[in-house]
């Protein structure tokens, strides 16, 4: 008969002793750039933005990276459709700067292409118009993935630290782009 039972039929008061086995302190949360990379997808995917932002077609969509994965290509083959697609790429997973035997930290660039096609979409002034919702865009995303976007990449999300966006555009015959580089580092295991 354990303690428990004893107790229960005799009434005695008994004393519970619970063994807890010591916990150790986590050293790292690892993770790698495609995690940090579908993240970014997620949260880009998810904003939605101020300009236009009454219809389902005016929020950000990912891009299928179909066939080549060229968004530039697609876009300006199809400007009717590729009002506000995005994709996000990696350019370059940097060397370790940091190493021990278990995990490193590495550095990690995105980049974040958005398509504006040469409509009157973005409203009367066209060109005008169209630039101030690529500057209005471009404020959302540096927010959301730029250096005030850590809330975005802390556990249980890819754990890495946003070290901040730049901006670019890049005119087209038929369609513009906004090419947003964003740089994180973030620790991985060795093995």
């Amino acid at each position: 008969m354990n303690l428990f039972s004893r107790w229960m039929q005799d009434n005695i008061p008994a004393t519970i002793v619970v063994v807890v086995p010591p916990t150790y302190p986590v050293l790292a949360v690892t993770t790698t750039a495609e995690s940090i990379r579908d993240r970014a997808i997620a949260v880009v995917g998810a904003l939605v933005p101020r300009s236009l932002a009454g219809g389902v077609g005016n929020r950000f969509r990912a891009y299928l990276n179909e066939g080549s994965g060229d968004l530039v290509k697609w876009a300006s083959s199809n400007p009717a459709g590729a009002f506000r697609r995005f994709q996000v790429r990696t350019t370059a997973d940097a060397a370790s700067n940091v190493s021990n035997a278990d995990f490193e930290e590495r550095s990690v660039t995105l980049v974040v292409t958005i398509a504006y096609p040469h409509t009157s979409r973005t409203g009367p002034g066209d060109a005008l118009d169209r630039d101030d919702i690529i500057d209005e865009d471009f404020k959302l995303i540096d927010f959301n993935l730029g250096v005030y976007g850590r809330v975005n990449f802390s556990p249980p999300d890819p754990d890495a630290t946003p070290l901040g966006a730049t901006d670019a555009i890049v005119r087209g015959d038929s369609v513009d782009f906004l090419v947003v580089e964003a740089v994180f580092t973030y620790q991985r295991l060795t093995s």
